[in-house]
């Protein structure tokens, strides 16, 4: 997982072995497992706020995206504190303008889940048309959650409807590799939670957050002139106001 890499851990790369070496590898092995200890320790810290801030349906949007956050400085910028960085974006962004941008993809998902299973009851042409509709909302769904929680965390003002349609343009941009990618990690994982839920306790949420934030954040750096324009034209419009 991503939390283990060198920069998560805070160390750099290890140097080639030399011969004779032994004592100063041994010690300093130790600080190495000490940060792994500390990783390990922190993915939990952050799934047990994360799992405890999302009982409350209506707070899980919220939760979903400070953790995101938390994530986000974790991976790119070495801040390993993630509980203290949950509690500062769940207390810092606006709950209702949160909730309302990153809900409607997850509500699109759920009723697209829900349509596919409703369709895939019975094996006519009918129902096939509606289970293959239900299959590519779903799809669409999840990417553009995906990104709309990687754009948030980059751009918590971002108006929602700026951030749905950034996330829909992203989904376009990306069809052949992170977009399914990012999809199916979301598939993946809600099905584990659903065929195991006792996984929600030992860090699988955020496992899988982290694999979609890296995924999506994948997916905006290589449509990056289009996150550009766009935000360049929201500040002019913020200017004419």
């Amino acid at each position: 997982m991503s939390f283990f890499s060198p920069a998560a851990l805070g160390r750099p790369k290890a140097a080639a072995r030399k011969p004779g070496a032994a004592p100063e590898e041994a010690s300093a092995g130790k600080p190495q497992v000490m940060a792994v200890l500390t990783a390990i320790f922190n993915v939990m810290a952050l799934n047990g706020v994360l799992v405890i801030s999302c009982l409350p349906l209506i707070t899980a949007p919220a939760a979903l995206q400070a953790a995101t956050v938390a994530i986000d400085r974790w991976q790119n910028e070495g801040d390993d504190r993630v509980v203290r960085q949950f509690i500062l974006a769940l207390r810092s962004r606006r709950f209702w303008h949160t909730t309302l941008t990153v809900g409607v993809p997850l509500v699109a998902a759920a009723l697209a889940a829900t349509e596919v299973l409703f369709f895939s009851r019975a094996a006519t042409a009918g129902n096939g048309v509606g289970v293959g509709l239900g299959i590519a909302g779903l799809l669409l769904a999840l990417s553009s959650s995906g990104f709309v929680l990687a754009l948030g965390a980059q751009q918590p003002d971002l108006p929602s409807t700026d951030a749905w349609f950034l996330a829909v343009s992203l989904v376009a941009r990306n069809l052949l590799v992170a977009s399914p990618l990012l999809a199916g990690e979301l598939i993946a994982g809600s099905l584990l939670l659903l065929r195991d839920p006792a996984l929600a306790v030992i860090g699988a949420p955020v496992g899988v957050l982290a694999l979609a934030s890296r995924t999506a954040r994948r997916g905006i750096e290589r449509a990056q002139d289009l996150i550009d324009f766009d935000i360049e034209t929201l500040d002019d419009r913020e200017v004419d106001q």
